[in-house]
C-alpha cells in the first residue's frame, strides 16, 4: 500500500512539474522542488528546469549551464514526461551546431518518447522541438506539416496547444508554397487573430508573408498602408512586399534607412542576415547580378548551420544564374537544394531551368505544378523577374491549360550518367559486384556511413540493369506509419478507384528503400508479408497486386545491429539481404580525394577547366571527414558558391567545415 501511495505520489509531483513549467510558474516549480529529496531524479529534473524558466525570464539564457540540463537528462529512472519537457530545453540552443547524426538521434528519440509521455504539455515539448527542426534545421517543410497534422489531432483537448500546431501547420505548408490546400485554413485562423495574439504567434508578419509569397502582394500592402495604427510589421517583410509590387525605388530607400539605423544600433544576427537577404532579392530584381554575387558572398559563410538560411540563400544563388541564363551553374545549386526535384517551392525554378535547357515539356509539366499548387496568381508572381524569359515565352508560359492531376513522380534515368569516381580496390570491387548483381532479381541491401553514395549505388544497380526501366528511391522515415503505408502499397477508396503507390509505379523497374532501419514496425511486417508471398494489397484494397519490382535497400551502418537490438525484424532483414554492398567511407581511402574533389569541381562550376592547387587537394586528403563523400560535395560547392567566378581554387579559399554524423557538437 506504500509502494503505490509512493507512486500515486511521484506521478502527481511529475504531473505538477509539467504543468508549473508549461505555464512558466516558477513559484510552484520551486516548491515541487523543495517536496523531494534534493539527491533524488525529480529534484534534478525539476532544478534544470527552473534554472530554464530563471535564465529566459531573466535574458540570460546564453549563459545558462548546460550541464545542469544534462546531468538531470542523465538521471536514472528520469520520468518520460519530465524527459519531454527537459529535451528541448537541453536542444534549442545547441541544436544549429549539433552534428547531424546527433540530430538524427534525437529525433529517433523524439519518435520513441512520444508513446510513453501521458501529459499533454509534454507531448507537445515534444511536437514543437520536431516541428523546429524540421522547419528550421533541415527545411523539410511537408514533413513539418505531416508531424504538426499528428499534433493537431493528438492535443486537440487543449485549446492553446491545437491553435498553435494549427498555426505552425500553416507556416510549414505556406512555406512549402501549398497555398491552393490551406486557402480556408488561412481564412478561419484570420478570424482567430486574437487568440493567436495571446499565445505569441506572429499572425501579422506571417499572414502578409502568406499573401506575398502567394502572389496577393498588392492585398498586402493595401492591408499594410490602411491599418491606423500601423501594423508592427517587420523591415524585411515590407521591403519584399516593395519588391513584389515592382516598387524597387522605395524598397531600396527602405534598405537604406534600415542600413542607417543598424550603423547607429547593435544590430542582432537576425536583423542583419534578413537586411542582407533583402538586399540580395532587390539586386536580383533590378538585374544588378555583380551585386548580388557579392553580397552572396559575403552573407554566406556568416550564416553558420541553419539550414533554412542557407537554403534562402541559394533559392536567391539559383535564382541570380537563371536571370543571367546560366544554366549549369543554375542546375548545380537546384541539384544542392532538391536533389529529387520534389520540393514545393521551387518548381518555378526547375521550370525555367528546364526552359534554359531547351526542354519546353518540362518547363510546362514544372510550371503547371506551381500553378495548381499555389494559384495563378502565384505563378505570375514567381515568374515576375525571370528576366531571362523573352516575352513570348513568358506569355506562352502563364496561359498553359491545367492538366487535371500531376505526373507520377517516378523517373527514368537521366542522359547524365552515374559514376562512381575513385581507383581504391574496395571501389573497384563494388563496381564489380554492381555489374554482378545489375541482372539478378533479388533484392540487394547496401550498407555504409551516411553519405558514402548508397543511393548513387542503387541508381548504378539499376542503369545497369535496364536503363529504361523506372527508378524510385522511397524514404519511409520521414512519413508517419499511416501515410508511409499508402504511399509504399497504394490505396484503394471507397468507389473503387486506385492510387497507386511506389510498388505500382515502379513495375518493372527497381525501387531504393532508403534509411530501411528507420522503417516502422507495422510498415516493417507489411514487407516481411509481402517479400514471403510475393504480392501485396493497396491500403484498404481487396485485390491482390504481384510484386514485380525489385527492392534495394540502404542503410546508414550495419543493419544486423538493429537486428541484434530488436529494433528490425530478422526476417525482413534476411530477405532484403540477399545481396550485400558494402561501401567504404572516404577516410579509407583518402588517394581518392583528390579525383573526387576534382570530379565536383568541375560539376559544381561547370567548367573543365577550374582545378584545386596541389596544396588544397592535400589538405582535403587529411580530412577526417565523418560526412564522408557528401561532405566533401557540400564544401565543394560552398567553395564555388561563396568564390568570385574563380577557375584555381586555394587552401584560402576553403569555407570551414560544417558538423557532420560522426563529427562532435
Amino acid at each position: 500500500m506504500t509502494t503505490a501511495n509512493g507512486q500515486h505520489g511521484e506521478a502527481a509531483t511529475v504531473a505538477g512539474m509539467v504543468v508549473a513549467f508549461g505555464h512558466s510558474r516558477q513559484e510552484h516549480l520551486a516548491a515541487l522542488c523543495a517536496g523531494v529529496a534534493r539527491d533524488s531524479t525529480l529534484h534534478r529534473a525539476g532544478s534544470a528546469l527552473l534554472a530554464y524558466l530563471h535564465a529566459h525570464r531573466s535574458g540570460t539564457i546564453a549563459e545558462l549551464d548546460p550541464a545542469i540540463i544534462d546531468q538531470a537528462l542523465m538521471s536514472p529512472g528520469l520520468p518520460a514526461d519530465l524527459e519531454a519537457c527537459l529535451l528541448p530545453v537541453f536542444y534549442w540552443r545547441h541544436m544549429p551546431t549539433l552534428a547531424l547524426d546527433r540530430q538524427q538521434q534525437l529525433v529517433r528519440r523524439i519518435r520513441e518518447l512520444l508513446p510513453m509521455v501521458d501529459h499533454l504539455r509534454a507531448r507537445a515539448s515534444l511536437y514543437r522541438l520536431w516541428v523546429w527542426i524540421e522547419l528550421e534545421l533541415h527545411a523539410n517543410y511537408r514533413s513539418a506539416r505531416r508531424i504538426a497534422a499528428d499534433a493537431i489531432a493528438e492535443l486537440a483537448a487543449d485549446v492553446d496547444l491545437w491553435l498553435e500546431f494549427r498555426y505552425k501547420h500553416f507556416q510549414a505548408a505556406a512555406l512549402d508554397h501549398a497555398f491552393v490546400a490551406i486557402e480556408e485554413e488561412v481564412a478561419s485562423l484570420a478570424h482567430l487573430a486574437a487568440d493567436l495574439q495571446r499565445i505569441g504567434a506572429d499572425w501579422t508578419n506571417d499572414h502578409l508573408n502568406y499573401l506575398l509569397h502567394s502572389g496577393r502582394a498588392e492585398q498586402a500592402l493595401s492591408i499594410l498602408d490602411g491599418m491606423t495604427p500601423p501594423l508592427p510589421v517587420t523591415t524585411a517583410v515590407h521591403g519584399a512586399l516593395l519588391i513584389a509590387t515592382g516598387r524597387l525605388d522605395q524598397a531600396a530607400a527602405l534598405q537604406d534607412d534600415w542600413a542607417g539605423h543598424q550603423a547607429g544600433h547593435l544590430a542582432d544576427d537576425d536583423d542583419a542576415t534578413s537586411r542582407a537577404l533583402l538586399t540580395i532579392e532587390l539586386a536580383v530584381a533590378q538585374r544588378a547580378c555583380e551585386r548580388a554575387h557579392e553580397a552572396i558572398a559575403t552573407l554566406g559563410p556568416a550564416l553558420g548551420a541553419r539550414k533554412d538560411l542557407h537554403d534562402q540563400l541559394l533559392v536567391l544563388t539559383a535564382q541570380r544564374e537563371l536571370c543571367g541564363a546560366r544554366a549549369p551553374a543554375a542546375r548545380v545549386v537546384l541539384e544542392r537544394l532538391d536533389p529529387h526535384g520534389k520540393r514545393g517551392d521551387l518548381h518555378c525554378e526547375w521550370g525555367r531551368l528546364a526552359l534554359l535547357e531547351g526542354d519546353e515539356a518540362t518547363a510546362a509539366h514544372q510550371l503547371d505544378i506551381a500553378r495548381r499548387r499555389g494559384g495563378q496568381e502565384y505563378l505570375e508572381y514567381r515568374l515576375r523577374y525571370a528576366w531571362e524569359l523573352t516575352g513570348g515565352n513568358l506569355l506562352r508560359l502563364l496561359r498553359l491549360p491545367l492538366t487535371p492531376q500531376t505526373a507520377p513522380v517516378t523517373t527514368r534515368h537521366s542522359a547524365s550518367v552515374p559514376t562512381l569516381i575513385g581507383t581504391d580496390p574496395a571501389i573497384d570491387q563494388i563496381r564489380r559486384l554492381i555489374q554482378v548483381y545489375a541482372p539478378l532479381p533479388q533484392s540487394v541491401l547496401i550498407e555504409g556511413e551516411a553519405g558514402t553514395g548508397k543511393r548513387l549505388v542503387a541508381r548504378l544497380l539499376a542503369r545497369h540493369a535496364n536503363k529504361q526501366a523506372p527508378f524510385e528511391i522511397f524514404d519511409g522515415a520521414v512519413l508517419s506509419q499511416a501515410l508511409a503505408a499508402t504511399e509504399l502499397f497504394g490505396r484503394t477508396t471507397a468507389d473503387g478507384t486506385v492510387h497507386p503507390g511506389a510498388l505500382a509505379r515502379t513495375r518493372g523497374g527497381t525501387l531504393c528503400l532508403g534509411h530501411v532501419d528507420h522503417l516502422p514496425p507495422r510498415l516493417q511486417d507489411a514487407l516481411a508479408a509481402m517479400l514471403a508471398a510475393g504480392h501485396y494489397r493497396p491500403v484498404d484494397g481487396l485485390d491482390r497486386c504481384p510484386l514485380a519490382t525489385r527492392l534495394v535497400a540502404t542503410v546508414d551502418g550495419a543493419l544486423h545491429d538493429r537486428v541484434a537490438a530488436g529494433a528490425f525484424r530478422a526476417d525482413l532483414y534476411y530477405r532484403l539481404a540477399h545481396l550485400t554492398l558494402e561501401l567504404p567511407p572516404l577516410r579509407a581511402r583518402r588517394d581518392d580525394c583528390a579525383p573526387l574533389a576534382t570530379h565536383l569541381l568541375h560539376r559544381a562550376t561547370g567548367d573543365p577547366q577550374a582545378t584545386c592547387t596541389p596544396a588544397l587537394l592535400a589538405e582535403l586528403a587529411t580530412e577526417p571527414w565523418p560526412g564522408n563523400v557528401a561532405q566533401l560535395a557540400d564544401t565543394i560547392d560552398s567553395m564555388v558558391l561563396y568564390g568570385r567566378g574563380q577557375r584555381v581554387f586555394d587552401v584560402g579559399d576553403r569555407p570551414a567545415l560544417h558538423a557532420y554524423p560522426g563529427s562532435t557538437a
